[in-house]
């Protein structure tokens, strides 16, 4: 039966990979949302060059039709005029830039056709009561449209500034979500070793047990001689801290005599700490000499937390 611990991180980890997901549909709807208001802009900016041509072309009649006036000229009299000269600098341009004389003239026909349709056009469309009024609704046209792009360029910046936290919670998340799966991993292993009958245990069987545990744990671990150990069993090292400890698969309690052992075993190792570990119990004469010689004592009752690392040995 998996332990309460690892519920509650199994139920962190269903909660993040939860948020993860709203995060990863957030971040498609800003990616989704920069490219429509892009989108926009762009069927925004092909509407003003027409709108610009338009009111171009409208000021020019305006100012065409305002010189005509002041000058009294015969109007019809200008296309029998105007086009022709103006056909006829072009075809002399022509002719000197290329020097083929077919292009000039085709060239020249083409500008006088140009000319005589605009000097048609301009005095008639729009009438004089329409000019002004196109004038200024063009204006006011392209006017909207600048406002509208403005108002888009804004909402993109809005959501590009939406889309940087998105990408940096979604990191976050991500990062959480692989150490919660690290720590459920972990501790899955953590379980497995402690539902295993360790209180059955006894001599190097228990020690073996002892080493899986720490190796689990991070620790490096290195196992002394059976004779002649000095009363320590494994040294383990983590953080640059080493430990010496006497491993006791008991039946009983266990004496003061294991603390005596691996007190002096940790001095003739140079370890920096000392511990004993057993299945059973320790005696209250042991438990009091552990106090005095700052020996680490894990036995029965708080072999759980020694287990899942929740115990630091120091």
């Amino acid at each position: 039966m998996e332990s309460t611990k690892l519920q509650k991180v199994q139920r962190d980890c269903e909660t993040v990979r939860s948020e993860l997901e709203k995060s990863e549909e957030r971040l498609r709807f800003f990616k989704h949302e920069i490219g429509q208001e892009s989108g926009r802009i762009k069927e925004l900016h092909a509407q003003v060059k027409p709108l610009n041509l338009k009111k171009n072309y409208f000021i020019i009649a305006s100012k065409y039709r305002i010189l005509w006036s002041k000058l009294h000229i015969w109007k019809g009299g200008t296309l029998f005029v105007i086009p022709p000269a103006i056909a006829l600098m072009f075809f002399i341009f022509f002719d000197m830039l290329t020097g083929f004389r077919s292009v000039a003239w085709v060239a020249s026909a083409i500008v006088l056709i140009l000319v005589i349709v605009a000097l048609w056009v301009l005095p008639r469309y729009p009438s004089d009561h329409e000019l002004s009024y196109k004038i200024s609704q063009t204006k006011k046209d392209l006017s909207r449209i600048s406002e509208n792009v403005t108002e888009r360029k804004k909402r993109i910046e809005e959501l590009n500034q939406g889309l940087e936290k998105e990408v940096s919670q979604n990191a976050s998340l991500k990062h959480q979500l692989r150490e919660l799966e690290k720590i459920s991993s972990i501790t899955y292993y953590c379980q497995q070793l402690f539902d295993e009958n360790w209180r059955a245990m006894r001599s190097v069987e228990y020690e073996l047990y002892l080493e899986r545990v720490f190796k689990l744990l991070g620790y490096n671990t290195e196992t002394t001689n059976t004779t002649g150990d000095q009363g320590v069993d494994l040294i383990v090292e983590k953080a640059g801290r080493r430990t010496a400890i006497q491993v006791k698969g008991y039946l009983n309690s266990v004496s003061n005599s294991a603390i005596q052992e691996a007190f002096a075993g940790m001095r003739h190792y140079n370890c920096h700490s000392c511990a004993v570990i057993t299945n059973s119990r320790f005696t209250q004469s042991a438990i009091d000499l552990a106090t005095s010689t700052n020996c680490f004592l894990i036995h029965e009752d708080n072999f759980r937390e020694f287990v899942f690392g929740e115990l630091v040995i120091y």
